[in-house]
């Protein structure tokens, strides 16, 4: 998806309105070059990423401390930088 509309009567290029994020909505807006009205539709492209989960397949998590505000919510709190799971582990056990 570009960041810039081409008019399809003339082909300057026009800034996107604000407003208009709905993917397969119909939009209007009016060329900044020849002032003619015409219409666009957004779309969205899915991407994925894959990436390994050890601790999926009996390996250990890679938990790794978070760090946030307000502090006294994150305290003793980790993340496994694999899988995104969660924990509160109080390094005194």
């Amino acid at each position: 998806m570009s960041d810039k509309l081409t008019c399809p009567y003339c082909e300057k290029l026009n800034d996107i309105p604000d407003d208009c994020h709905e993917q397969d909505e119909q939009f209007e807006t009016e060329c900044e070059e020849c002032e003619k009205v015409f219409g666009f539709t957004v779309s969205y492209i899915r991407c994925t990423m894959e990436y390994i989960l050890p601790c999926a397949n009996g390996g250990e998590h890679d938990f790794k401390q978070i760090i946030g505000a307000p502090r006294e919510h994150f305290v003793n709190r980790f993340r496994c930088s694999h899988c995104g799971e969660e924990r509160t582990i109080n390094p005194e056990s």
